[in-house]
C-alpha cells in the first residue's frame, strides 16, 4: 500500500512520519560528543591524569580472553605494530631536531626508541602484562565460586580474582576489581579524573567497537583505552547498539574530600552508579532503546518446573516481563504439553524481550533449543536461593517479598503479596525474584519498586494468552513481522511484510499496538466484530478519519512519558559529590516538565477525540451513534472530573519548573523556587544542601502522585490520580490510532477488500470452515503496479475436504496462495478488512507454517530436520481449529524416504482424530493419483500452467481443480538460465528414469498377479 495513498484517505497532507531510531541505539543523552579526535598523526588523544594509574604508553594485547573475538597471533601482530608505527612520525621528528642541534648521543638514543630496542621492551611489557593477568585466560578463567565454564552452575557475570593477584594492586586498581569480578559482563567505564577508561578485556571490546588504539598502561600497567568524559555517552551508546551491557563507576567524592577525610596520600573513592543495558537503556526523552519505534525494548525472565501429572515432557513456564518503555512489570506462566514449545516461541515472539534471563540449570532440551535461536541477549544465571540468583518455586515466595523490601516496598510480615503476585505459583515467583535481583543489579531499583504492581500476563500487548497461536516459525513463514530474509520495503517494491503493510500509524502506542496485534490475533468472533465496526465507520467518513489522524500526530508516546516519571521517582544516588547530585536532580526536573507537557497534551486529544467520534457520519451522509468499541475507548480514560484533576497537577508543575532558558538551558539545568518549596511546606531557606534535599523531595512527591503511588501528601491540596490513569490514556489513543490504520488499509488497497465474517471456533455444527473467495496476496504486489490475480480456497465444512492437495510447477505460485490464505486469517482475526472479495472463516486456534527450505546450522539442525521438528509440532499439536500449511514436505531428503514421509503425513492429517483444515503442495504427484487422491476429506488442486510453444512457460497464477500434468522442472531450469546442453541431458535422464520406473511398476504388477494366483490354487 502506497504511503501517498494512506494520506489521501486520511484527507491530509502531512510529510510521511519519520522513521524510528533503530532498536538497540538509545540516546543516553542530549549533547553526547564523540571521543575526543585523534591527532593527525592517528595516535589517539593523551589521556592527562593526576591518578598514577592513568599514564599512557605503547600497547599490545596478551591472549585471547573470553570476549576478545580475533585470534591471538593476529591480535598480537596488529598490535605489535601499532604502536610503534603511531609512535614513529613524532620520534622521527624530535630526531630532525637532534640533527640541527649537533647532539649525536641524543640522536642515537631516539633511534633506538623508535628501532628493535623498542620493539623488544613492547614485547617484555606485552608479556609482562600476559603473566599478571593469566587468571583471564580462557585456560584458567573462574566465576567468583571458582567454577569453570563447563560447570552446568557457571556464573558468567562473576569472575575470580586470585589472592595473589590481589596482593599487587594499588588502592585505585582494588577499587576497580572488587567491582569487575561481581560484573564481568558488564563493559566497566572507570573514572579517572575527566576521563574514562576501559581496561584488559572491556579494552579489547572498546578497540573492536568504537576503533580506540590500545595501549599498556592504566589499572596496573594494563591493556587500557578511554575517552574524554565529553564522549563517554557517545561511547555508552555504540556498545549498546552492539549488544554490550555498560557501567559507569563513579568518582563519589572529591580529591580535597579524600585527602581531609583519609590523609594526603587518599585515593578518590568509585562506584558502580550507572548500568546500560540492551533492553534497559533510556535516552533523555525517556523512551527505551527500542522506545518510539514499533518493537518494544523488554526483559524477560523465566523459571520452567515439569508437570508430573501430565504426559512426559510437559513443563509449565513462570514468566516474568518487564516492558522498560513503560516500567510496568507483568508475571505469569504457560503450560507446554508437548515437546514443541509453542507457547514459549509465540511468548517469545510477540513479546520480542531484548534481554532474556534464565537458569540453565533444570532447562529442558525443547526450551533450551528454543532459547538458544532467539536473538535476545541472554544472561544464564544460578539456581539457588542467593542474592542474585533465580530462587527454586519453593522458595520463591520468601525471596519474593525480600527483594521487594530491598527496593523500598513495605510487605508485613505474613502478609499476602501485594497485586496479583498473590495468585501467582511457584514459577511465576521464580521469575518475578529473578527479575527483581536483575532490575536491582543493573541499578534500577526504582523500576524494580513496581513490580509491587504487577500486571498478569494475559493483559500485556502481544501476551499472546487467549489468541491465537502464532510461533517463531509462523511469524517468520508468513513474513508478518519481517520480510524476507530481513528485507525492507523500498518504497518501489511490495511490503516487506504484513506490519509495513498495514503499519500507517501516528503513533509510537498505536505501532506497538498494531504489532502485538498482528502477533496475537483474537479467536472471540464478537471481540473481533467489535474491531470491525470501528474499522467500517472509519471507512465510510474519511473527512473525520482524516481529523482524527491529524490529532494522533500531536500525540505523545505516552508510555513512555510514564517511563520517564518511573524513573524519575528513584532520588538520585546518595552520597554522590554536591555537583553531581545537583545535575542529576536538574535532569530530573527537565524530565518532568517534559513528561507533564506530553501528558496535558495527550489529555487535549482525548477531549478533542471524543468531540470527532460524535461527528460521525455513514456514507450517506447521515449521522450514527460511535461504534461501541470506539466509545469505550474514549471512556476508557475516565470521567471528566478525574481528567481535570490530573490536568489542574499537570498545570500546577508546569508552573512551578519553568523551561529552562539562557544559560540554565545550556547547561541544561533547572531549579524550583524558594516560593515553590515554601508553599509545598518544605524548607526554602537552607543552605545548598539543604535546598537540594527539599526540591528533591518535592520532585519525588509530584512524580509519584502523577503515576499512582502512595506518599506523604500530594502538593498543592491536589489529590493523587488514580493509579492506571496514564496506562488507560496511553491504550485508548494507541487502540484508536491502530484501528485508523487499519481503516486506511480498507481504503487505500491495491485490490478488493471485504469485511471478514469470523465464526466461532464450534460454529456450522462442528464443522471449521475456511472459505476465501477472489483472495489474493498483497506482500507480493508492488502498489500500483497492475491487476492483483485472486483465487479462491474452500476448506472445512460440513460437507467439503479439511485438506487441499495443491500441484503445479516451481513459480506458479503455490506457496503465494498458501500464504495468502493466512494472512487472510490474521488479518481477519486482528479485526482487519481482508484482501479478497468475499471471506468466511471459523477463528483459527493456531497456524502451523512448514514453509520454506531452510536449516539451522548454529544449532546443528539440518534442513530435512527442521522440516521434521516442525511437523512433529503440527503432528502433536494442531486441533479441529487449527490452520496448517505445509509447502513442499520432503524436500530435504531422498526423493523415496521423502515421498514415504510425505504420504504418511497427509494421511494422519486427513483420516485422523483431529483433521484440521490442510493446504499442502508437494511435486509427489504420486500422492495426488495414488490411494489419497480417492479420499473424500481430500481436494485435489493445482496452480493452472501453460507451455508457450518456444519451450517456456506461461503461469496464470489460478487454481484450478484437479493434477498438474507436470512439475516442468525442465523448463524452469531454462529460464533460471541452465545452459541448454545440462538441460537436455537432464530430459534424457528423466526420460530413462521414467521408463525405468514403468518397467519396475510393471514387474511389481506381475509379482502381485502372481502371488495372488498361488494364493487362490491354495
Amino acid at each position: 500500500m502506497k504511503q501517498g495513498s494512506i494520506l489521501n484517505f486520511f484527507g491530509a497532507s502531512a510529510s510521511k512520519r519519520s522513521q524510528s531510531s533503530p532498536v538497540g541505539a538509545p540516546n543516553l543523552t542530549p549533547g553526547a560528543r564523540v571521543p575526543a579526535e585523534p591527532r593527525k598523526d592517528g595516535t589517539p588523544a593523551t589521556v592527562p591524569s593526576g591518578d598514577p594509574v592513568a599514564s599512557s604508553g605503547p600497547a599490545r594485547k596478551r591472549d585471547a580472553s573470553p570476549l576478545d573475538s580475533e585470534p591471538a597471533s593476529k591480535r598480537l601482530a596488529t598490535q605489535a605494530e601499532s604502536p610503534v608505527g603511531a609512535e614513529t612520525e613524532p620520534f622521527a621528528a624530535r630526531i630532525d631536531a637532534a640533527r640541527t642541534d649537533g647532539d649525536p648521543q641524543r640522536r642515537r638514543r631516539m633511534q633506538e626508541l623508535v628501532g628493535a630496542g623498542a620493539s623488544t621492551r613492547l614485547e617484555r611489557r606485552a608479556e609482562a602484562v600476559r603473566q599478571k593477568f593469566d587468571w583471564l585466560a580462557p585456560s584458567k578463567v573462574m566465576d567468583a565460586a571458582r567454577r569453570r565454564p563447563g560447570d552446568a552452575a557457571f556464573d558468567e557475570r562473576s569472575v575470580y580474582v586470585p589472592q595473589a593477584a590481589w596482593s599487587g594492586l594499588s588502592e585505585s586498581q582494588r577499587q576497580y576489581w572488587k567491582v569487575k569480578a561481581q560484573h564481568r559482563d558488564l563493559v566497566l567505564f572507570f573514572k579517572v579524573g575527566k576521563f574514562f577508561e576501559l581496561y584488559e578485556d572491556d579494552a579489547a571490546t572498546g578497540a573492536d567497537v568504537m576503533g580506540w588504539k590500545l595501549t599498556l598502561s592504566g589499572v596496573g600497567k594494563c591493556r587500557q583505552v578511554g575517552c574524554p568524559e565529553s564522549g563517554l555517552v557517545e561511547a555508552a551508546r555504540r556498545l549498546v547498539a552492539a549488544g554490550y551491557k555498560v557501567g559507569i563507576m563513579e568518582q563519589v567524592e572529591t580529591a580535597s574530600a579524600a585527602k581531609a577525610a583519609r590523609g594526603s596520600k587518599a585515593v578518590v573513592r568509585r562506584e558502580l552508579t550507572q548500568v546500560y543495558t540492551p533492553a534497559t537503556a533510556l535516552d533523555t526523552e525517556g523512551g527505551a532503546a527500542g522506545g518510539g519505534g514499533v518493537v518494544p525494548s523488554c526483559v524477560l525472565c523465566m523459571w520452567e518446573a515439569p508437570l508430573p501429572r501430565e504426559r512426559e515432557g510437559a513443563v509449565e513456564v513462570g514468566v516474568a516481563v518487564l516492558d522498560a518503555t513503560s516500567g510496568q512489570v507483568y508475571a505469569g506462566s504457560v503450560r507446554e504439553l508437548g515437546g514443541g514449545r509453542a507457547a514459549v516461541g509465540a511468548l517469545l515472539a510477540s513479546v520480542a524481550p531484548r534481554e532474556v534471563i534464565a537458569s540453565r540449570e533444570g532447562l529442558s532440551t525443547h526450551t533450551a533449543r528454543v532459547l538458544a535461536l532467539h536473538p535476545a541477549r541472554k544472561s544464564w544465571v544460578p539456581c539457588g536461593a542467593g542474592p542474585n540468583d533465580l530462587p527454586r518455586p519453593d522458595d520463591a515466595a520468601a525471596a519474593v517479598v525480600e527483594r521487594l523490601r530491598g527496593v523500598g516496598v513495605q510487605v508485613a510480615d505474613g502478609a499476602e503479596l501485594p497485586g496479583c503476585l498473590a495468585e501467582c505459583d511457584g514459577p511465576t515467583l521464580s521469575a518475578v525474584s529473578g527479575l527483581l535481583a536483575h532490575l536491582r543489579r543493573v541499578k534500577l531499583a526504582g523500576a524494580a519498586q513496581f513490580a509491587s504492581n504487577v500486571l498478569p500476563l494475559a493483559q500485556m500487548p502481544g501476551g499472546g494468552l487467549g489468541s491465537m497461536v502464532l510461533d517463531g516459525p509462523t511469524l517468520t513463514g508468513l513474513n508478518i513481522l519481517d520480510g524476507p530474509e530481513g528485507r525492507v520495503a523500498t518504497g518501489t517494491g511490495p511490503p516487506a511484510s504484513l506490519l509495513a503493510l498495514v503499519d500507517s500509524c501516528a503513533t509510537a502506542g498505536g505501532r506497538r499496538t498494531l504489532r502485538a496485534w498482528l502477533c496475537a490475533p483474537l479467536t472471540d468472533p464478537a471481540a473481533i466484530d467489535a474491531r470491525l465496526d470501528v474499522v467500517e465507520a472509519l471507512v465510510a467518513d474519511p473527512a473525520t478519519s482524516g481529523t482524527v489522524r491529524q490529532r494522533l500526530t500531536r500525540a505523545p508516546d505516552t508510555a513512555a512519558l510514564v517511563g520517564r516519571l518511573r524513573r524519575a521517582c528513584a532520588e538520585p544516588s546518595a552520597g554522590l559529590p554536591y555537583d553531581i547530585r545537583r545535575g542529576a536532580q536538574s535532569r530530573r526536573l527537565g524530565i518532568l516538565r517534559g513528561a507533564c507537557a506530553g501528558l496535558a497534551r495527550a489529555l487535549d486529544i482525548v477531549s478533542d477525540l471524543r468531540q470527532d467520534a460524535a461527528a460521525l457520519e455513514r456514507l450517506d451522509g447521515t449521522r450514527r451513534d460511535p461504534p461501541a468499541l470506539l466509545q469505550s475507548l474514549l471512556d476508557q480514560p475516565g470521567a471528566r472530573d478525574e481528567l481535570d484533576t490530573a490536568a489542574a497537577l499537570l498545570a500546577e508543575i508546569l508552573r512551578a519548573v519553568p523551561a529552562p532558558t539562557g544559560k540554565a538551558k545550556q547547561d541544561a539545568g533547572v531549579a524550583v523556587s524558594a516560593s515553590v518549596l515554601e508553599g509545598a511546606g518544605l524548607a526554602a531557606d537552607a543552605d545548598d544542601e539543604g535546598r537540594l534535599e527539599a526540591e528533591v523531595k518535592l520532585t519525588t512527591r509530584w512524580a509519584e502522585t502523577l503515576v499512582g503511588w502512595g506518599c506523604e501528601g500530594p502538593p498543592g491540596g491536589v489529590s493523587a490520580l488514580a493509579g492506571g490513569l496514564w496506562e488507560r490514556v496511553d491504550a485508548s489513543l494507541s487502540a484508536i490510532d491502530a484501528l485508523l490504520s487499519f481503516a486506511a488499509f480498507a481504503g487505500c488497497a491495491d485490490g478488493a477488500v471485504c469485511r471478514p465474517e469470523v465464526l466461532p471456533v464450534s460454529g456450522d455444527h462442528g464443522h471449521p470452515l475456511l472459505d476465501l473467495r477472489g483472495m489474493w496476496n498483497p506482500l507480493v504486489r508492488t502498489p500500483g503496479s497492475g491487476t492483483v490475480v485472486p483465487n479462491d480456497v474452500a476448506l472445512g465444512g460440513p460437507t467439503g475436504a479439511r485438506v487441499a492437495v495443491i500441484t503445479g510447477s516451481n513459480m506458479s505460485g503455490k506457496s503465494t496462495a498458501m500464504r495468502a490464505a493466512c494472512l487472510v486469517a490474521v488479518l481477519a482475526q486482528a479485526g482487519c478488512y481482508v484482501p479478497a472479495s468475499a471471506a468466511r472463516l471459523s477463528a483459527c486456534d493456531r497456524i502451523f507454517t512448514r514453509v520454506g527450505a531452510q536449516d539451522e546450522i548454529m544449532a546443528g539442525r539440518s534442513t530435512f530436520l527442521v522440516e521434521c521438528l516442525e511437523t512433529a509440532a503440527v503432528l502433536k499439536d494442531a486441533t479441529a481449529g487449527s490452520l496448517v500449511v505445509l509447502d513442499e514436505l520432503g524436500r530435504g531428503t531422498s526423493t523415496h524416504d521423502g515421498h514415504a514421509i510425505a504420504e504418511a503425513v497427509l494421511a494422519r492429517l486427513a483420516r485422523g482424530a483431529v483433521r484440521p483444515r490442510v493446504l499442502f503442495s508437494t511435486h509427489y504427484h504420486a500422492l495426488a493419483t495414488g490411494p489419497m487422491a480417492a479420499d473424500a476429506g481430500v481436494a485435489l488442486v493445482h496452480m493452472a500452467s501453460e507451455r508457450d510453444g518456444r519451450g517456456g512457460l506461461r503461469f496464470s497464477y489460478k487454481l484450478q481443480a484437479g493434477v498438474a500434468p507436470q512439475s516442468c522442472g525442465y523448463e524452469v531450469a531454462a529460464m533460471a538460465g541452465v545452459p541448454a546442453a545440462v538441460v537436455a541431458r537432464a530430459r534424457a535422464v528423466g526420460e530413462r528414469v521414467e521408463e525405468e520406473w514403468a518397467a519396475a511398476q510393471g514387474v511389481r504388477q506381475i509379482l502381485r498377479a502372481a502371488r495372488g494366483a498361488e494364493s487362490s490354487n491354495v
